[in-house]
């Protein structure tokens, strides 16, 4: 099957029928382990893929956890099309 094909028989459903917001916060990364925290900077527009994050020790808003397996969204300038799905 092609996909012109596929994409025929494909139904448009609201975004938040096929995804959870998972919004696990942590107060202090640091404290709790966390080294590295991505931001929208560091995710390409239409590609899944993270290639680059930032230590969290030099500073950061950093409120939300993720973990592997999940999918990134940037809500925030959503036209931008960046998501990234974090594989470790």
């Amino acid at each position: 099957m092609s996909h012109h094909e596929r994409s025929k028989s494909w139904r448009t459903v609201r975004f938040g029928d096929v995804v959870k917001n998972c919004a696990e916060a942590v107060r202090d990364p640091l404290a709790a382990g966390v080294e590295r925290y991505v931001g929208l900077e560091h995710i390409e527009p239409e590609c899944s893929k993270i290639k680059s994050w930032g230590p969290v020790a030099e500073g950061t808003s950093f409120t939300r956890l993720f973990r592997k397996g999940q999918v990134l969204f940037g809500k925030r300038r959503a036209y931008q099309r960046k998501v990234g799905r974090p594989s470790s």
